[in-house]
């Protein structure tokens, strides 16, 4: 269990002890007919699990796959259209996904991705790429930069300058506060 009680990925995993997370992050395999080489990896950048242990992988051209605890099966479960780099669970089921390019988002059961932020106090998230929902079902992520996105990371790293954002989304509210800035 993490800081705020939540179970996390690692504690969603079959009883088993089937499942593992650490050989599908960074190094996930794609198999046939996924659009590229079979046995060729790919950007898997993060990885959760659903109550009946698949694994959800967000990977850099878009996509999240479904891969059953062992593996195999893989299956593309949603496509975001951006670049998925942190996924959770919420209470009711649904992944919500820090999206480098497009923001905080929301896919339900079958597949279909709804757009829940994309700006804070009036300033667009560049490259959302964290997110944990909290017991309360608030949602924190963090917006890496307010000023460079995926494209231009480089650029943030040459200016070593703070735009960093924390932020939290409330599900009720339907609104994003910032919780700290300039990290």
């Amino acid at each position: 269990l993490r800081h705020d009680g939540h179970a996390g990925a690692a504690d969603r995993m079959p009883a088993d002890g089937r499942g593992k997370i650490e050989p599908f992050l960074g190094s996930l395999k794609i198999q046939e007919g996924f659009g590229a080489e079979p046995g060729k990896f790919i950007n898997a950048a993060s990885v959760d699990c659903d109550s009946k242990g698949r694994l959800y992988v967000g990977v850099e051209d878009g996509r999240i796959l479904r891969l059953r605890s062992d593996g195999t099966g893989q299956e593309v479960f949603a496509s975001t259209g951006g670049r998925p780099l942190g996924l959770d669970f919420d209470r009711t089921g649904s992944l919500i996904v820090a999206d480098a390019e497009r923001g905080l988002l929301s896919v339900d059961g079958d597949g279909s991705v709804e757009t829940l932020a994309t700006q804070a106090e009036g300033v667009r998230f560049r490259f959302t790429d964290a997110v944990d929902v909290g017991s309360s079902g608030n949602v924190y992520f963090t917006d890496a930069s307010f000023r460079f996105g995926p494209a231009d990371y480089r650029n943030d790293v040459i200016e070593s300058r703070a735009h960093g954002r924390l932020l939290v989304y409330d599900p009720v509210r339907r609104d994003v506060q910032v919780l700290r800035k300039n990290l």
